[in-house]
């Protein structure tokens, strides 16, 4: 059974993966670089470019999240998802 545990933000996340019980794999993303760099194969950096107004910022990094999120699923299909979404749920208020 795969199982997923996520928390989500529009500026930082990670999602852990459990194989029946025990850690499997994980990944996280970042807009800061320095924290990229030591993730390894494990990070990915949320790049929003910085010419962008606040409102099409925020629009940029949800349409980036929903690529890397379903990018993501489509990879690993888990049988359950959990997600800690608050950051997430305010944006969309």
């Amino acid at each position: 059974m795969l199982t997923w545990g996520c928390d989500l933000s529009l500026n930082h996340g990670a999602v852990v993966q459990l194989r029946n019980g025990k850690l499997d794999d994980f990944w996280f993303w970042t807009t800061k670089a320095g924290i990229f760099k030591t993730g390894g194969a494990h990070a990915t950096r949320m790049d929003i470019p910085k010419e962008l107004d606040k409102q099409a910022a925020e629009v940029a990094r949800i349409a980036w999240f929903r690529w890397w999120f379903s990018r993501r699923l489509k990879k690993s299909r888990p049988d359950f998802v959990a997600m800690e979404g608050y950051a997430l749920g305010m944006a969309y208020r």
